[in-house]
């Protein structure tokens, strides 16, 4: 599956501006459209998606995993420019979280609010936020009932961040946020 996507429309400007998959698109162009411009597009997509990935950092994912106590899932991000890249991943099926970095720092998705904002998302599916349009359909199909997204920080800066998915309800008291803030912390601290 491709992790984005050129949509060729004839729609509106004004009803693609909510348009839900927004991060997955690679390139959106307007019909009639210039030959010479979806060719560029469609080459600098092939040229992305047959780029080699980066490995996932798999000392980093059982390290996370181990430590996630009640997570079904977790992921580690790296801020690049402005995207973030994925560095280690566990719980989600078999490059299912891959398919989606490198990502957006604009994407409408907690994990690239937190970085952008520098400060911690915790959601839960009964209190799922207008913010985050693309979520909705996310959480019936990974079988989410809460998320939590944290920023990771160096010297006072925002270098990635991280995030969790769980199965359950959580209350993300102050214990539970306690817990997860100090593992952004030593992720934080020990990359160079």
């Amino acid at each position: 599956m491709l992790r984005r996507v050129i949509v060729l429309t004839a729609i509106s400007e004004s009803a693609l501006a909510g348009f839900a998959y927004q991060p997955l698109l690679w390139d959106l162009i307007r019909k009639p459209f210039d030959i010479d411009r979806l060719t560029r597009s469609l080459m600098r997509c092939i040229a992305f998606h047959a780029a080699p990935r980066r490995p996932l950092h798999s000392d980093l994912s059982d390290w996370l995993q181990q430590r996630s106590t009640n997570a079904k899932a977790g992921i580690v991000a790296l801020l690049r420019g402005l995207t973030l890249e994925l560095q280690a991943a566990f719980g989600a099926r078999t490059r299912v979280a891959e398919s989606f970095f490198p990502l957006s720092l604009s994407a409408p998705f907690p994990i690239c609010m937190a970085a952008r904002s520098g400060r911690a998302i915790w959601l839960t599916a009964e209190r799922d936020s207008a913010d985050y349009p693309f979520l909705a359909p996310m959480w019936n199909v990974n079988k989410s009932a809460a998320i939590a997204a944290l920023p990771m920080m160096q010297n006072g800066r925002v270098i990635g961040a991280m995030g969790w998915s769980f199965a359950e309800q959580q209350r993300f008291d102050e214990w539970q946020q306690t817990y997860f803030l100090d593992l952004t912390r030593q992720v934080a601290a020990a990359t160079p």
